[in-house]
């Protein structure tokens, strides 16, 4: 504070301004539903993928994939929507790492060491 006080109608904050607030959503909803669009959106194109005729299958599989990694991102890069964004992305990572230990899992089992 300058010595004589602050200047009259100006409200006195903290050198260095106020403290960031936190940008919106919820990273844990997030990844929630991240794991939920990657599994039960991967079980159901599998489960319908037979009903589709020609090409259509194939580009179907691409284009989910992308559409949704292009989604978290626009997500993650606006600031009303970052945290979940973050979450969506981070589903991914977390969707690998579980797929992962359930494979580690049955290559166990199948070769009876668990």
């Amino acid at each position: 504070m300058p010595p004589g006080g602050p200047p009259p109608g100006t409200p006195w904050q903290p050198p260095g301004g106020p403290p960031p607030g936190r940008s919106g959503g919820s990273i844990l909803l997030g990844i929630l539903v991240g794991l939920v669009v990657i599994f039960g959106g991967g079980w159901l194109f599998f489960a319908l993928a037979e009903y589709m005729r020609g090409d259509l299958g194939g580009y179907v599989g691409v284009a989910l994939p992308v559409a949704y990694l292009v989604g978290s991102i626009v997500l993650a890069v606006r600031p009303n929507t970052r945290r979940f964004g973050a979450g969506l992305l981070l589903a991914i990572g977390a969707a690998v790492i579980i797929l992962a230990g359930v494979c580690f899992g049955l290559l166990f089992l199948m070769m009876g060491h668990a």
